[in-house]
């Protein structure tokens, strides 16, 4: 199993009508799940701001040739084509999502050189909506500031909500999700426990292993961090 996020700024028209193909992934081969949603930038704010123009997809694949498929053959896959792409290996996974092999690891700490890709998706419950937002963005003001964060984004199309962060390594991650004294990314654990959040939930980290494209002209990951960023993996198979 692998992960594949995309994100790509498109025309309001042409994102809009994208963004209605939401059972798109019951006819991809080798496709096990996939959520669109708009981009909002972290911030402290308590309503998010989505860009209308900006539309992030979170895949799970049976692996790299079922996305190849994808990318050669699907018209989703041309709507990301000049956006940023990344894949991703799965190193541990807490809570549950659609698509996920359940052997993933579930333990904090996790062995890992190198930067790390952080996912959290959740099917928000109305109920909770607007504890949720509150609380997300307390941690959002924290994350911003944290040492490490190479690039984050939101990400919606409810009840789907999610986001993305990369880190420079997972000692950087860790440091901001568990070790300071303060940390509101703690409280939101605590506070989701008490009262779920969401209907199902998953927290999934991962090693980026082929990065993709650009966002305003640059790539995310620098090409120093990954083994391979020019090509994605498959193609750099054949």
């Amino acid at each position: 199993m692998i992960a594949s996020v995309h994100v790509s700024d498109l025309s309001l028209s042409t994102a809009l009508s994208a963004a209605r193909r939401t059972r798109f992934h019951r006819a991809v081969s080798g496709l096990r799940h996939a959520n669109l949603g708009f981009a909002a930038s972290l911030s402290p704010a308590v309503l998010p701001r989505p860009s209308l123009r900006r539309l992030v997809m979170v895949a799970i694949w049976d692996d790299d040739a079922a996305l190849d498929r994808f990318l050669e053959t699907d018209r989703l896959a041309a709507t990301f084509q000049h956006g940023w792409r990344v894949r991703l290996e799965p190193l541990r996974a807490s809570g549950s999502w659609p698509g996920l092999d359940r052997t993933i690891p579930n333990s904090r700490e996790t062995h890992h050189e190198g930067p790390v890709a952080v996912l959290t998706l959740g099917r928000l419950r109305a109920r909770r909506a607007v504890d949720f937002f509150r609380t997300s963005a307390r941690a959002e003001a924290q994350i911003l500031e944290s040492p490490g964060l190479i690039w984050a984004t939101g990400m919606g199309l409810p009840p789907f909500v999610g986001t993305c962060s990369l880190w420079r390594d997972s000692d950087s991650l860790m440091s901001y999700a568990y070790r300071t004294t303060d940390s509101h990314h703690r409280a939101a654990i605590a506070n989701d426990r008490r009262d779920p959040f969401h209907h199902i939930s998953a927290f999934v980290r991962f090693r980026p292993y082929a990065s993709v494209g650009a966002l305003h002209g640059k790539n995310p990951l620098a090409a120093t961090w990954l083994d391979s960023v020019e090509v994605d993996a498959g193609a750099a198979a054949r």
